[in-house]
């Protein structure tokens, strides 16, 4: 997948799920392109097949599972970090 397009998508994902693009991005600038810092990663992300991204996703879907089931059975509770999709 072109990197144009996925981070086209990105970009559409944000308003999938409400967010509005008028707070700090730390991954665009304000004229929409990648910072020099998350360009490998855009790259990845990119190139990365939908598959993969969604085993990656179930994985830490499951992971946060085991953390919040331990994290319940004592005094530290839960951590909004690890919320599965």
């Amino acid at each position: 997948m072109p990197l144009a397009r996925a981070l086209r998508r990105l970009s559409q994902g944000d308003k999938e799920y409400g967010m509005s693009r008028t707070g700090f991005d730390e991954m665009y600038d304000a004229d929409g392109q990648v910072r020099p810092h998350y360009r490998a990663f855009a790259r990845w992300l990119a190139e990365t097949p939908d598959e993969l991204l969604a085993l990656i996703r179930s994985r830490n879907a499951s992971i946060c599972a085991v953390v919040e089931a331990l994290r319940s059975s004592s005094r530290v509770g839960k951590r909004a970090w690890c919320r599965a999709a």
